[in-house]
């Protein structure tokens, strides 16, 4: 534990150590102080970037117009739980995202490891009418006297109390040992690819991970830890690529979280190795072992705006047990060491509409900026429409170490989706400029037409893409679901000479089961994928997987 310590007070050097020698309000100036190299940072980008600036102005309004104590006053209540940064794969109960993150891309093989395929369709349930509202016909009112009763009249009856709603009982945490919980995490893994060159990819690998969660001591303070480990079943060194293993198909245990995490009313901040589940830089799930990072970050929520801001200093690929410099793993090539800053922001004014932007900015590499809307359209018989459109820039900042030169390049896309009964149609739409390809280093690409296979967002690229998701349960087929998506790509280009590149078709399918509670290996999760490439109509590579996840929990 002490190695854990020392290794995460070396990351954050004399930031954590001047804010723990604070005698009051440290949470407060430790907040400010986390975010001095950003906003020095993102200075550079407002003023070439108006959307920047908005963005950091809102942040600044949430989280320092008021004293710290003052903004969130309000306690927490079970519904209203601060933000969390990570994403879809086996969420704590008390955790949540920023964003609601587009599906990953599974070119780079993104699809978040509990993805789940079936959505429900875009309109929520309906709630039930306020118990004050549920009046039977006789508690409406005193009934009507004579002005003159007889003696022997009956004194009016007094109406019936109406009956109070029982207060939720909050469950207060246990302490630090008493409301632990370890949790052993089984996953197996089969991955075949095909790809251009006639290059071939497979690996068999078994593990999982162990994972050890504090109670919340004096409801403040806990701490997370999971070990991550990868053993070879079967992989030939001459198919070496699939990124279950190490390179050269050689095993792999790494310790892939480790940090303390402090609570404070709607406040949280993380120190040390974590994951994300934002666009752009999160876990990247779909093999043996995610991504993760070191780095602090702090989270905050007052009303109905949720903000985000932190400094990332280095990440853990999925295929790797090291830790390297942000600017190292965007391509930079040398003794570069460079971290990356973020902060973002959702506002969601009512349950059918959000939005928010997030900025990461990578020092003297590049600068991320993504924004994203949704809005839910209930129909009757709880069916639904649903409607997302979403934006990225990406620009070179400070010494341009990855490019030598200026550039910048964008994507928009737009995507439908209607859900009606078991099933859920979709189509979407994008196009990127023709100034460059779009990046995505540090974790799975959110664009919303993101396959197995590829990204759809070459320089000049312009893709539309239409899927299905069903679920069989109507049919006596509990807990198994499908889902497929036919995309296609024209108009890509090479940006450096403008010479035309080949068109792009994918087809991807994918088959999820999930025994139900109460049945024969409930608890297990069972998902099989395919997909088939072709460009310029002819076929350019397949890919077929098999995963299997057991988790063992022990509180």
């Amino acid at each position: 534990m002490s190695n854990i310590f020392t290794h995460t007070s070396n990351i954050f050097g004399r930031h954590f150590h001047i804010a723990c020698q604070l005698p009051y309000n440290w949470m407060q100036f430790a907040y400010i102080h986390f975010f001095e190299r950003s906003f020095q940072s993102l200075t550079i980008v407002v003023d070439n970037y108006l959307l920047n600036k908005r963005c950091l102005s809102l942040f600044l309004v949430l989280i320092f117009v008021q004293p710290l104590q003052d903004v969130l006053a309000a306690e927490y209540k079970e519904s209203e739980k601060p933000i969390e940064n990570i994403i879809e794969e086996e969420k704590d109960p008390d955790e949540s995202v920023l964003m609601e993150e587009p599906e990953e891309a599974v070119t780079k093989d993104t699809v978040p490891e509990e993805e789940v395929i079936i959505e429900e369709p875009a309109v929520p349930e309906e709630e039930p009418p306020a118990e004050e509202e549920v009046i039977k016909d006789e508690e409406k009112g005193m009934p009507k006297l004579s002005p003159k009763p007889e003696p022997e009249a009956k004194p009016k009856e007094k109406p019936p109390e109406k009956k109070k709603k029982p207060r939720k009982k909050v469950e207060r945490p246990k302490g630090f040992f008493k409301g632990a919980r370890i949790e052993l995490k089984s996953r197996t893994v089969y991955f075949d690819r095909d790809t251009v060159g006639g290059i071939d990819q497979e690996s068999f690998a078994t593990g999982g991970s162990l994972m050890f969660r504090s109670g919340q001591w004096k409801d403040f303070f806990r701490v997370h830890t999971e070990v991550f480990t990868s053993q070879k079943l079967y992989g030939d060194i001459d198919r070496d690529g699939a990124q279950l293993l190490r390179e050269n198909q050689k095993e792999l245990t790494v310790l892939g979280t480790a940090y303390a995490q402090f609570d404070y009313k709607k406040v949280r901040l993380r120190l040390g190795r974590q994951d994300f589940s934002l666009p752009y830089v999160n876990r990247n799930y779909s093999r043996m072992i995610p991504n993760t990072f070191e780095a602090y970050a702090m989270t905050a929520k007052r009303g109905k705006f949720e903000g985000i801001g932190g400094y990332i200093d280095k990440i853990k690929k999925r295929d790797s047990g090291s830790f390297i410099s942000m600017s190292k793993a965007a391509g930079v090539a040398g003794d570069s060491n460079e971290g990356m800053a973020m902060m973002g922001v959702r506002f969601q004014p009512n349950k059918n509409l959000d939005f928010g932007a997030l900025n990461f900015y990578s020092f003297n590499v590049f600068n991320i900026f993504y924004s994203e809307i949704n809005y839910t359209k209930p129909l009757k018989d709880k069916d639904g429409l649903k409607f997302s459109a979403q934006f990225t820039d990406q620009r070179s900042v400070g010494d341009e170490l990855l490019s030598k030169s200026p550039f910048q390049t964008q994507v928009w896309s737009v995507e439908g989706r209607y859900g009606v009964k078991d099933a859920v149609f979709r189509a979407a739409y994008s196009a990127t400029s023709e100034s460059g390809t779009i990046s995505s280093p540090y974790g799975g690409y959110p664009g919303f037409i993101s396959l197995m296979k590829s990204d759809f967002n070459r320089a000049g690229e312009q893709a539309w893409m239409v899927g299905l998701t069903y679920n069989f349960s109507r049919i006596g087929l509990d807990g198994l679901s499908m889902n497929t998506k036919y995309a296609s790509g024209y108009n890509a280009e090479d940006f450096s000479s403008g010479a035309k590149r080949t068109d792009e078709q994918e087809f991807d399918i994918t088959f999820d089961y999930y025994p139900p509670a109460g049945r024969p290996l409930a608890g297990f999760w069972l998902r099989v994928r395919g997909a088939k490439r072709w460009q310029d109509d002819l076929e350019s590579g397949h890919d077929f997987r098999v995963l299997l996840n057991y988790t063992f929990s022990v509180k």
